[in-house]
């Protein structure tokens, strides 16, 4: 609880947007992940080295979970960017 009596987990009141205690840990390890790849090397090793799966299977946990609005109140210009590359590849395929 803060001084108002608050308690602090509420997220209007933690400075977080509303629904991103509804991501697990592992889901934002996703996201934290997307956010900075480029810092690991070859992206398809990092991904089984971090995550321990292939990358295939990576990339529909990825995609399903940009497609919700918690992903995007906790990592909005990371899953911007996500949402617009999965959008050019389904145009392309």
């Amino acid at each position: 609880m803060d001084q108002s009596g608050t308690p602090t987990s509420d997220p209007a009141r933690s400075g977080r947007p509303a629904g991103v205690a509804e991501l697990n840990a592992f889901e934002r390890d996703i996201l934290d992940f997307e956010s900075q790849w480029w810092a690991h090397g070859k992206k398809s090793e990092a991904i089984v080295e971090r995550f321990k799966m292939k990358p295939s299977t990576y990339y529909v946990r990825r995609s399903e979970l940009v497609a919700r609005p918690e992903a995007l109140a906790y990592a909005p210009i990371t899953v911007r960017r996500l949402r617009r590359t999965n959008t050019r590849k389904v145009a392309e395929g």
